[in-house]
């Protein structure tokens, strides 16, 4: 018990301004070495000099031993300094559910240069690249003339941003991808990057929602490079949940599961209740995607907890949907077929039919588990149909690979004689 109490005590982060100065080290590092890989986390830890699991805390500012902080920053070329650290906040940890496993601390052990050099990655990708773009904009930017402030309402960006969005919305997505680069415009005409990341990001949506989920995580990762210069960590958290989304479609799960549990800390550190709902409802899909049902359940309660004060919350409707779908996993499928038409008619009260017909989706798949297989392929149909219809390529996408994957049995008859 002694030894546990005494590391906890020494468990300590990176402050906010120190994280920034290592991302742009890490950033600038890669670069230099001109090699053509994506900044995987194997990569971030071999440019840190620890464990993939070290460079997951030291990075989302988990905890760890101040000792392998100091050789993180070495390793970067960085002079450690101790306004650097700081404790880790008691009230984080308490706010993760109990189920959570602590990850463990891994090996901090100092590699050489020719070490480093030997385990850096070997391709050049789009995400960088924008993300170096961005760095270059911002340092116009800060060069710029400012430019008279105006109500944020009536920011003409702003104001373009809005009708873009609504084009999103109404899935005119073509039309949004115009509107998108003359918000951008207007964004950077007006000194604006809060409302450049914006765009950015609006545009990753258009692109997941068109399928591009490549592009889609480039624009997300190049909006970020945005937040993490100017420290809105709100925002940041927020782009990490959306980034996440598209990386689990990717089936890149670690990075996944990674930027959700920063998005999670993110979200408690800013408090905000309906974005640590968003964070914790995706951690516990996530969780239920591999398997772990009592953990999905506890993030599930999380996201449900911290949204409790909002009873007309659309949220809370997604959140029953997805903890139907835990029951049907443990093979009660009535009542999760039960929970789900309930929120299904909640869903065509409240004129949403992208969420509509994502239940439909989530209906078909129980339906199937329960064996009724021809309902099972017409709610599924429906959700194709539904998705079609508001332009939700992604989603209409994977309800035909579901049907193409469980088409009906075609009967061998002997043929006459």
């Amino acid at each position: 018990m002694g030894r546990d109490t005494n590391r906890r005590q020494r468990a300590v982060r990176l402050t906010a301004e120190a994280l920034v100065l290592v991302q742009r080290r890490l950033v600038d590092d890669w670069q230099s070495t001109e090699l053509d890989e994506r900044l995987t986390w194997p990569v971030r830890a071999a440019l840190l000099g620890v464990s993939t699991s070290t460079a997951k805390r030291i990075l989302g500012r988990k905890g760890n031993d101040r000792a392998a902080l100091i050789r993180a920053l070495a390793s970067l070329g960085l002079e450690w300094r101790d306004e650097y650290c700081e404790p880790l906040p008691t009230s984080i940890a308490a706010l993760v559910p109990n189920v959570a496993q602590a990850e463990p601390p891994g090996s901090t052990d100092v590699t050489s240069p020719a070490e480093q050099s030997l385990r850096r990655p070997r391709k050049l990708v789009v995400g960088v690249v924008l993300a170096s773009a961005a760095l270059t904009i911002m340092g116009l930017l800060t060069f710029r003339p400012p430019v008279p402030d105006l109500p944020y309402e009536e920011r003409p960006q702003v104001k373009a941003l809005a009708v873009t969005r609504a084009a999103y919305h109404r899935a005119e997505y073509e039309s949004a991808r115009n509107l998108v680069k003359n918000a951008y415009r207007l964004a950077f005409d007006n000194t604006d990057p809060n409302t450049m990341s914006e765009a950015i990001r609006v545009e990753g949506e258009i692109l997941a929602a068109q399928g591009d989920l490549e592009g889609a995580t480039a624009r997300y990762e190049t909006a970020l490079t945005f937040r993490t210069q100017f420290e809105e960590t709100w925002a940041r958290a927020s782009l990490l949940i959306a980034l996440a989304m598209a990386e689990q479609k990717l089936a890149r799960y670690e990075d996944a599961r990674s930027h959700l549990e920063a998005a999670y800390q993110d979200m408690i550190e800013v408090g905000d209740p309906g974005g640590i709902a968003e964070a914790a409802r995706e951690l516990g899909s996530f969780a239920a995607r591999q398997g772990d049902l009592e953990r999905a359940r506890a993030y599930f309660d999380a996201a449900s907890h911290a949204i409790r004060d909002r009873p007309d919350e659309a949220m809370h409707t997604d959140i029953r949907a997805r903890r139907a779908m835990l029951l049907s996993d443990e093979g009660d499928h009535e009542a999760a077929l039960k929970v789900l038409e309930e929120c299904l008619n909640e869903w065509t009260k409240r004129a949403h039919p992208r969420w509509r017909a994502t239940t439909l989706r989530q209906i078909g798949t129980v339906q199937w588990a329960a064996g009724q297989r021809a309902a099972a392929r017409t709610s599924m149909n429906d959700a194709l149909t539904a998705f079609e219809s508001v332009g939700d390529r992604l989603g209409a996408q994977e309800c035909k690979a579901w049907l193409a994957g469980h088409a009906p049995l075609v009967s061998r008859r002997t043929p006459p004689q």
